[in-house]
């Protein structure tokens, strides 16, 4: 018998509870048995002089108790983002210095539609936010484009956590990009028209599944405790927020598994 590939895929609590049946080869029930056994408020109270973070007590027990058999050899990953419903992400997931010239264009589209600003007074616009950096909006502009460490593109490990990361602590990208937010306050400083929010009403949130060849330092200690959360009850940790960063290399079309459009929260 042909054994699956070794994935580890947490689209979802049951799809990570799967990925870790097949990992350490064991059943679910002996899973949620293994994690039940720890309760970290306990483990704090007895241990209060503990250096380790809650994910690496989570993962230290698992494998007191459950020997990982295989490592995984794809992990799955979630790119979240804002984008028209027509974006097929043709050319795969693009890093920033590659979108660049894409969201100027698709920005100027929305504003010149609008009336608010001919070619030309656009064209000074962003000329001026890219070499002036006469605003803070304007000077995050111009770290994000010209420091390569900004470029991802970035995907997180969880898709809960891709679909809650503003509750979480970080930047609500479904909302926005953060380079979209940058121009258009600039715009708006400038303007006083809310380019933001044209830009939000022509686009929708946005959640690309990829696969990337593992393994990934520390995506199995974080999956593990994103099922013991779950299972006891707490809300998303900052601790989920393990990430993917392309590292200014585009992810590949032919990487993509599926891309899903969400409708927004009221």
């Amino acid at each position: 018998m042909t054994r699956s590939i070794a994935r580890l895929d947490c689209d979802s609590i049951d799809s990570t509870y799967e990925s870790f049946e097949s990992l350490f080869e064991v059943t679910k029930a002996e899973l949620e048995a293994v994690f039940k056994g720890l309760d970290l408020d306990k483990y704090a109270s007895e241990n209060p002089h503990a250096y380790l973070s809650a994910d690496e007590i989570v993962f230290r027990h698992l494998k007191d108790h459950c020997k990982p058999r295989r490592e995984p050899v794809e992990i799955c990953w979630f790119h979240a983002t804002r984008t028209t419903e027509s974006n097929r992400f043709a050319e795969g997931i693009s890093a920033l210095q590659d979108m660049k010239e894409p969201i100027w264009r698709f920005l100027f589209s929305l504003a010149s539609a609008s009336n608010w600003i001919d070619e030309l007074s656009w064209q000074r616009f962003r000329s001026e936010v890219e070499t002036k950096y006469s605003s803070q909006s304007a000077g995050l502009y111009g770290m994000k484009i010209a420091d390569s460490f900004h470029w991802g593109p970035y995907a997180f490990l969880v898709r809960d956590v891709a679909l809650h990361s503003k509750e979480i602590g970080g930047q609500d990208y479904l909302r926005s990009p953060e380079i979209v937010e940058d121009i258009c306050r600039c715009f708006l400083e400038q303007y006083g028209k809310n380019l933001l929010e044209k830009f939000r009403q022509h686009t929708k949130p946005c959640i690309v599944k990829f696969i990337d060849s593992g393994p990934g330092p520390g995506a199995i200690r974080v999956a593990a405790y994103y099922l013991h959360s779950m299972l006891w009850k707490q809300p998303l940790s900052h601790l989920l927020m393990y990430s993917f960063d392309g590292k200014g290399k585009p992810v590949p079309h032919g990487h993509i598994e599926r891309i899903d459009f969400h409708n927004d929260e009221n």
